[in-house]
């Protein structure tokens, strides 16, 4: 028997239940990863936290405007 055609005769309410449950268990490992991901770039020294683009652009020298 195919489980996806078992699937389709389960009633729509218990569908959508099953479908909420695989969500609320995929979502957290999902964000947990990309969690890790980011503290191991960041532990590796590959992101510069201390400066935005903004304030590098801020700082950036500008020659004089001269009459």
């Amino acid at each position: 028997m195919d489980p996806i055609a078992r699937f389709d005769v389960l009633p729509r309410p218990l569908q959508l239940l099953i479908i909420g449950a695989i969500g609320a268990i995929l979502i957290p490992i999902i964000a947990g990863l990309v969690v890790v991901c980011i503290m191991m770039v960041s532990a590796l020294d590959l992101i510069d936290w201390d400066r935005s683009g903004s304030e590098k652009q801020a700082i950036a020298k500008v020659d004089p405007i001269t009459d």
